[in-house]
């Protein structure tokens, strides 16, 4: 090695591990998505801040208070902005980094609000890290600026959490298929999202949601689930427990058979 070959790279910058690879080059995946598990350090998320932060001014502005975050919470600031600085090669990309009518990005205002929400809403982080997990980048994009106002409703951290486990189902209901040219499958998405982090919907209900959904999915029976029904019903939740445990039961001999599960577990009716 030359002398001027080791000079040089004693000077060279060494670029941290930016990113979970969550775009990959070429025809990116479109609609429902299963991202691989966030791997980096709390070190190595702290480095892709300041790498950020001299790439982007918005980063620079709120550094000192995003390296302050709870560690569990770095991972979606460094995905946030990759989001940021990735252009989809489609009519309907969203740009985050564009200036609002108030003069504000979308870009900067989640920078503004994410070490406040992890703090004292750190379930509304959560949810936006799984929608990036289950969603294309346009579709996170759209979620997260729709989903936003959700940061400072504290309020709501319970259904926000009991929400998160639905989120890759809704995404696959919604976002797959071909290419609208519009935003109505990601609208579709939010609103989807939205219907469960709601005052009318039962908590108790909502949080049996998810485990009824993989009861579904292990059983041989064709099954309907009429979610959002099923979680404003005021049926009793020992009922729905009762019944949960008879469908468990039958089950394994229900092949070829349609249920409508939720009607099932509020009346023991429906099987065909």
């Amino acid at each position: 090695m030359s002398i001027f070959q080791k000079v040089t790279q004693n000077f060279t910058i060494k670029e941290p591990q930016l990113t979970r690879r969550l775009f990959q080059g070429g025809w990116e995946q479109m609609g429902h998505v299963k991202r691989e598990p966030d791997t980096r350090t709390t070190e190595q998320l702290l480095e892709n801040i300041d790498y950020f932060a001299q790439k982007c001014p918005e980063v620079a502005q709120f550094k000192d208070e995003l390296k302050e975050m709870s560690p569990k919470h770095l991972g979606l600031v460094s995905d946030i902005c990759e989001l940021a600085n990735h252009h989809e090669f489609i009519n309907t990309a969203i740009n985050i980094k564009k200036p609002a009518k108030n003069g504000k990005s979308l870009f900067q205002f989640l920078l503004e609000k994410l070490p406040v929400a992890s703090r004292e809403n750190p379930a509304s982080l959560e949810l936006s890290q799984e929608i990036i997990n289950n969603a294309d980048a346009t579709a996170a994009k759209y979620a997260l600026g729709s989903l936003s106002p959700l940061y400072d409703c504290k309020d709501a951290a319970q259904h926000i959490e009991a929400t998160i486990p639905l989120v890759s189902d809704i995404a696959e209901s919604t976002l797959n298929g071909g290419y609208t040219m519009d935003y109505s499958k990601e609208q579709n998405f939010v609103n989807g999202i939205k219907s469960f982090i709601s005052p009318n919907v039962l908590l108790e209900k909502l949080r049996m949601l998810s485990k009824i959904i993989n009861a579904a999915e292990k059983s041989n029976a064709q099954c309907q689930i009429d979610a959002f029904p099923f979680v404003t019903n005021h049926t009793p939740t020992e009922t729905i427990i009762r019944n949960m445990e008879t469908f468990k039961n039958i089950a394994p001999h229900m092949d070829g058979k349609t249920i409508n599960l939720t009607e099932f577990l509020e009346r023991n009716v429906n099987i065909q």
